[in-house]
């Protein structure tokens, strides 16, 4: 239980992490290193994985099928809906997923290079 409690709470301020970090300028470069973390993730672990992979949802997912849970889903953003009784389909998800993400990533890269720019 303390384990599964620990994955959704490292998930969900690595989601919040990506998805605010950069509204505070002294955590803008710390974001960036986030964001590219995750899209190491999604990306080069994806070419073997799967496009989207995530280590930390598969590690989650580990856990949760040793305790015979089964029926994941592929998103972990999926699967926090459906514990908060939200059927979304998997594919809205994903789009707006990728689409926050996206935006997270083009907005840090602007405000690191501003601030490179700067220097």
């Amino acid at each position: 239980m303390l384990i599964n409690l620990s994955f959704h709470a490292v998930h969900l301020i690595v989601i919040l992490w990506n998805c605010f970090a950069w509204l505070n300028p002294a955590w803008r470069f710390y974001h960036l290193m986030g964001i590219l973390l995750t899209w190491f993730s999604w990306i080069i672990l994806g070419y073997f994985y799967g496009f989207g992979y995530c280590f930390l949802t598969d590690w989650h997912w580990q856990y949760l099928r040793s305790q015979g849970e089964n029926g994941l889903p592929a998103s972990y953003i999926t699967y926090i809906l459906r514990l908060m009784s939200l059927e979304i389909s998997p594919f809205i998800v994903d789009i707006i997923t990728v689409s926050a993400f996206i935006s997270a990533s083009v907005i840090s890269i602007y405000l690191n290079a501003d601030l490179f720019r700067k220097r």
